[in-house]
């Protein structure tokens, strides 16, 4: 047990519980009647927002981090 709490495994699964608790909440809240239809042109444009760049950003950090880790093995 110490050697995973050293290696952070706790500490992960915390921030994912996190993470999973709010994607529940806006799950939720979400109402059905409010999602748009987007043509391709709008989706590009709604992807140059901050909010999705921030997301894209997050996305592709992780999974280069990911990809670096799996070539360690």
């Amino acid at each position: 047990m110490h050697e995973f709490e050293k290696k952070g495994y706790f500490e992960f699964i915390r921030e994912l519980m996190n993470v999973f608790d709010n994607a529940v909440n806006i799950y939720i809240n979400l109402n059905p009647d409010d999602v748009k239809e987007y043509s391709m042109w709008k989706a590009f444009r709604e992807m140059r927002t901050p909010e999705m760049k921030r997301g894209i950003g997050f996305l592709m950090l992780f999974l280069k981090n990911l990809s670096k880790a799996q070539t360690k093995i």
